[in-house]
């Protein structure tokens, strides 16, 4: 977060110098033009990341950040500790800090609150007021840390209050960092009090606490990114020897040695190419922040220590250019502005395209720009109120905003796309008169009816009023609403397989689903079956032993979770329904699993092949994937911003599954006639919604097409073990 205090250290500094004319000076401003433009890669990157997704690595802005803030509060410590009472250090360390980050702070997120309500929908707007209380109180790494690990929470949308996890590392961080400081202090100057305490002695031994303290965090950084990266990368423990190298900068850099501006200027030219190459090479997956976040750092550090041993101004273009210090200067309302409009303009406007890209640019530099003179300078310095050359300061900013403006506006003029292309046209009229002639030849099965509302749902133009349940009105694990306790599928659950069975205990044959948390729609539509007496079901019991978040593969060594802390509860589960298909036998197994990946196929089909010689295998392709409601319903958006075309990699998978199962006796159920027709997929059938999030249909729709899955299976003979 670019929350460090602008005003810092001048000399041997590029600092912009007083005009050489007739009229008196003005007051020099104080910043440090290197980490203003520093300032200003930093949070480019991180906008351009959350907007392009490019470049891959451009996250790591926020580490910069963190140096930076850690060099330039702790600058500000040094300074003050052991001068004034032990009240008045805290009080005016803290002053400063609220009036810096609250006020903006704060405004940001109750206008993204008012947004949220005004463009979301159900739970997810609800969500955002709650990500909004945990922002304003600092806690929102924790908040966003915890839903992270929560595989059903996950897919309810993703907040535009999320960025705020990087300011409660920062608060937490001054929670703890100014009390050890003044500590220290205080315990040096009772040590030295015959003779004094000289300001080296001070910043080396403060110093010296802050590398001790960040080798501590990069370790336990390391620790957490291998067990619980979600957790690592929100958590402040994790993120604290980031700060803490800026901190020991701060105590280091005034006693080193002073280096020709030549070599300081290569210095930081070298510092800026470090963060340029970690921008495309840090992995956003694994080892991250511990020990990916390290280049970043070390880059950071470089120009920092470059702009401060110096012996004259380090003139890095790249870094003191009029444009870098400008974005500088507004960079931390940049940073809070930029998220919510990279989220809710992607509702507003879903195609990701140059449109939605001037939108969300324009906009933040036009609202960074107004916060930053209206609402940052004039808290920031609060006994004078506005500036009395605000006027000047706005028109000095008045080109971006109507840069802004200008780039805003062709969002108003933008042509409507159609709603689909010629080829769809035409394969949704040939599925239109199949339909309309089964029909008049006194078809009415349910797969015949299913298509018929398919048809007339991937053609509405307006949602539906009675939607049931409607979209959002719920978190995303209740809607699921698995029959069986939701228990079933959790990695950390030890429940007895007879507890997640449907069917007579007696019945002549059994059946075990395995694979993700896909397995459970397939659990539902089974019970169904039992539920409405389905003659076809009358002689199985289907026993559900998918677990969420788990890959699955006989070969247990081989399965993954979401973290490497899931993987022993994982292989733990996969072990145990092995076991149980072992020691059962059963006349049926079932296999279902998000193919996202080709590499998934091959631990599919082996699996399959190795319980093919006991057991009947099939594998039931999951359904293709559709928007995700709680990111694409909204009260401005219509059912084709919900609707998906069938994926040509779901329809590769599909293909090696085909061609690959047959080989042992495998068998392939394809299930998109269930959710998609002519390779469109509504986000809802009638009045129902299809899918909890894209992906996990919802109980109420599988109990809706309940008649269509018995055709289905029974067409294809998934239950004839003849």
């Amino acid at each position: 977060m670019p929350t460090g205090e602008h005003r810092t250290e001048t000399s041997r500094v590029g600092t912009r110098p007083a005009p050489a004319t007739g009229t008196p000076a003005k007051k020099p401003s104080g910043k440090r033009l290197d980490i203003q433009g520093l300032r200003a890669i930093a949070v480019g990157v991180v906008v351009l990341n959350h907007l392009l997704d490019w470049p891959h690595g451009g996250f790591v802005g926020v580490d910069v950040f963190f140096v930076i803030s850690g060099y330039l509060i702790t600058g500000r410590l040094l300074r003050t500790a052991g001068t004034k009472s032990v009240g008045q250090y805290f009080y005016t360390f803290y002053k400063l800090r609220a009036r810096r980050i609250l006020p903006a702070g704060l405004l940001v997120i109750g206008l993204t609150i008012v947004a949220a309500q005004l463009v979301f929908g159900g739970v997810r707007a609800h969500n955002v007021l709650v990500d909004g209380g945990w922002a304003a109180i600092f806690l929102a790494n924790w908040h966003f840390a915890s839903a992270g690990t929560n595989y059903f929470e996950a897919g309810d949308g993703e907040s535009p209050l999320q960025h705020y996890w990087s300011l409660s590392v920062e608060e937490q961080f001054y929670v703890v960092w100014p009390v050890l400081v003044l500590l220290a202090v205080i315990l040096l100057q009772r040590r030295f009090a015959a003779h004094g305490l000289s300001d080296r002695t001070r910043d080396l031994t403060v110093g010296a606490m802050a590398v001790v303290l960040s080798l501590a965090g990069f370790a336990y950084s390391l620790h957490q990114t291998a067990a619980e990266p979600t957790a690592a990368y929100f958590s402040t423990l994790s993120r604290s020897w980031e700060l803490g190298a800026g901190a020991a900068l701060a105590c280091f850099l005034p006693h080193v040695r002073k280096i020709p501006r030549g070599w300081a200027e290569v210095l930081s030219v070298a510092g800026v190419a470090i963060i340029a190459v970690a921008v495309f090479i840090t992995p956003s997956t694994n080892g991250f922040p511990g020990p990916w976040a390290a280049p970043a750092v070390l880059g950071s550090a470089l120009v920092i220590a470059a702009g401060s041993i110096g012996t004259a101004h380090v003139r890095n273009v790249l870094l003191t250019n009029r444009a870098s210090t400008f974005l500088g200067d507004i960079s931390y309302s940049v940073y809070l502005v930029h998220f919510p409009l990279v989220v809710i303009m992607g509702v507003l406007l879903p195609q990701d395209d140059l449109f939605r890209w001037l939108a969300v640019l324009g906009g933040t530099v036009g609202l960074s720009t107004l916060i930053f003179y209206f609402v940052e300078e004039p808290f920031r310095d609060f006994r004078t109120g506005i500036h009395p050359d605000l006027r000047n300061k706005f028109f000095y900013g008045a080109a971006p905003v109507l840069m802004a403006m200008c780039l805003t506006v062709p969002i108003l003029v933008r042509p409507i796309p159609p709603g689909v292309d010629s080829k769809t046209f035409l394969a949704l009229g040939e599925a239109q008169a199949e339909v309309d002639r089964k029909l008049a030849n006194g078809d009415d099965s349910s797969t015949v009816q299913l298509q018929s509302a398919l048809l007339d749902s991937v053609q509405a133009t307006s949602w539906p009023n009675d939607l049931d349940p409607a979209i959002g009105d719920a978190p995303r694990a209740d809607r699921i609403a698995p029959v069986f306790p939701s228990s079933c599928n959790e990695v950390d659950e030890a429940l007895t397989p007879e507890q997640c069975t449907s069917g007579a205990d007696d019945a002549e044959h059994s059946a075990v689903l395995i694979g993700d948390s896909i397995t459970m729609w397939l659990a539902t539509a089974f019970e169904d079956l039992h539920a409405s007496g389905d003659p076809l079901v009358d002689d199985w019991k289907v026993t559900d032993l998918g677990t969420s978040g788990c890959s699955f593969s006989s070969n247990v060594s081989q399965v993954r979770g979401f973290s490497r802390a899931d993987r022993a509860g994982c292989q733990s589960r996969v072990s145990d329904a092995l076991d149980y298909i072992e020691q059962t036998q059963p006349d049926l197994v079932l296999m279902t699993i998000n193919l996202r990946k080709d590499k998934r196929i091959p631990f599919v089909t082996s699996t399959l092949k190795a319980l093919s010689a006991d057991s009947k295998v099939v594998f039931v392709m999951p359904p293709p994937m559709t928007g995700n409601p709680a990111e694409c319903y909204t009260s401005l958006s219509e059912p084709a911003d919900c609707a998906t075309t069938v994926k040509k990699d779901w329809k590769k998978y599909r293909a090696k599954m085909r061609d690959e199962l047959p080989e042992f006796g495998g068998t392939v159920l394809d299930t998109k006639d269930l959710f998609c027709i002519a390779d469109q997929c509504p986000a809802f059938v009638a009045t129902t919604p299809t899918k909890a999030d894209g992906l996990h249909p919802l109980a109420s729709y599988v109990d809706y097409m309940q008649g269509a899955f018995s055709e289905l299976i029974d067409k294809r003979g998934t239950l004839d073990l003849s």
